[in-house]
């Protein structure tokens, strides 16, 4: 790839929270995307939120040329991002040319560094998909939800209209320890720590049931 052969640059998010975790129609956005990419050559930059792992985010045919990491990378202790890509592609930027806010900073590095070989593992993501069913079918059986959608350990609800606002019934929950958090009015997005166990899922999902019914 050459500078010239540039030409533009697809951003693609998988799953998105403010959109409040929207599935993304793999059959309609990606395929077409791809085929686009064959034919221009274009760079798509595929931006994970794993939340099973970058292998389930997108179907296997959907090879990105860029990987945009950031956020948990930092270990929720310090910002950090990272971009992965080949070469090739690196060798656009030529030195002096980009620059980066949090860039060189060895603490953050050095965290960076061991969330990934925590991640490597595959435990975390394996616990995300065991508990995936659990999350998503509690949440379905709260009464009088609108609808329920989620990936792995990340899940949103849509509180029905007239009813308590996503922020008061965040609010609510925060009462009762319980964290989540409220977007575009009656959606509540919950997004669990992959370190979570099964019981603690459990007692979160009981005080989230307990303020449903009140």
């Amino acid at each position: 790839m050459t500078r010239a052969g540039l030409g533009l640059l697809v951003v693609l998010g998988v799953a998105w929270a403010q959109g409040a975790v929207p599935p993304l129609d793999t059959s309609k956005h990606l395929v077409p995307l791809e085929e686009i990419y064959e034919a221009a050559k274009i760079i798509m930059s595929l931006e994970p939120r794993p939340a099973r792992g970058y292998a389930d985010e997108a179907p296997q045919y959907v090879v990105p040329d860029v990987f945009i990491l950031g956020k948990a990378l930092g270990g929720g202790i310090l910002p950090l991002s990272a971009v992965v890509t080949s070469r090739p592609v690196l060798d656009v930027i030529r030195p002096g040319e980009h620059g980066s806010t949090f860039g060189g900073n060895p603490l953050a590095a050095a965290i960076g560094r061991e969330v990934i070989a925590m991640i490597r593992t595959g435990d975390y993501q394996r616990r995300a998909a065991e508990l995936e069913p659990v999350l998503l079918d509690g949440l379905r059986s709260l009464p009088g939800v609108a609808a329920v959608r989620g990936r792995g350990l990340w899940a949103a609800v849509d509180l029905p209209a007239g009813g308590p606002t996503g922020r008061e019934f965040s609010e609510a929950l925060a009462e009762r320890r319980v964290v989540a958090k409220d977007t575009h009015g009656h959606t509540i997005r919950f997004a669990p720590p992959l370190t979570i166990s099964r019981d603690d899922l459990a007692w979160g999902l009981a005080r989230i049931h307990d303020t449903a019914a009140t």
